[in-house]
């Protein structure tokens, strides 16, 4: 009776030479890979997490130039701003509100150096003069890795005693420091560096955003911005 043939085996490849003394190594080598792949993916899951579960932030990066504006006001004076808000993390941040603070500089022993709290009031737009106000403003979302350019107007309350002129604000010659502060969803949170924005009136635009007689309707006037 003739003999069958055996079948080979699907191992018989491991049997040839070198190949079949690599076999335990290649199987080491394989579980190294996939507990590190493993590791890997777990460790990429709690930083999507940790993304996930991080609190809103954005990031401001202001434009060159403000805009101190000129008007006749007898309680309120303001400046105007744009700037884009980038949103790095995974999550949607609702700018809710925009505040500040601005330090003028000290003009006399009568006018010394001041700090003056500012609130966002406008959405602007331009004009040959600056900025214009055109509509009230509510909230300003920005969707994840996404940024949104917006020019707000910032007011600030101020009584005669802080003016040179009786009947508006004085925007007195040296160096300001403008400190921006946002409610990023439901946390407040500083938008400026440290040091603030930091910007210089000189004596011409001062002299042209305080002047003696009555103003006759708002204006603004660009000033560089130093750091």
């Amino acid at each position: 009776m003739p003999t069958a043939t055996p079948t080979p085996s699907p191992n018989i490849i491991l049997n040839f030479g070198f190949i079949s003394s690599l076999g335990p190594t290649l199987a080491l080598l394989l579980q190294v890979v996939a507990l590190t792949g493993a590791a890997y993916g777990f460790a990429r899951a709690l930083w999507d997490l940790g993304g996930w579960l991080r609190r809103p932030r954005l990031r401001v990066y202001m434009s060159d130039e403000l805009w101190p504006v000129g008007e006749e006001n007898h309680s309120e004076f303001a400046i105007n701003i744009q700037f884009v808000a980038y949103n790095p993390a995974k999550r949607m941040a609702t700018l809710r509100r925009l505040e500040g603070t601005l330090i003028r500089p000290e003009f006399t022993a009568q006018y010394p150096r001041k700090t003056f709290g500012l609130r966002w009031r406008r959405f602007i737009k331009g004009n040959p003069l600056g900025f214009e106000q055109t509509e009230p403003v509510f909230v300003s979302p920005v969707k994840p890795r996404d940024s949104a350019v917006l020019a707000v107007q910032l007011r600030g309350q101020y009584v005669e005693a802080d003016s040179f002129h009786v009947g508006h604000f004085d925007w007195f010659p040296g160096q300001y420091t403008l400190h921006l502060y946002g409610l990023v969803n439901r946390r407040r949170v500083q938008l400026s560096p440290s040091g603030g924005f930091v910007f210089q009136i000189s004596e011409i635009v001062s002299g042209q955003l305080s002047p003696v007689n009555p103003i006759g309707g708002p204006f603004a006037r660009s000033v560089q911005l130093e750091s």
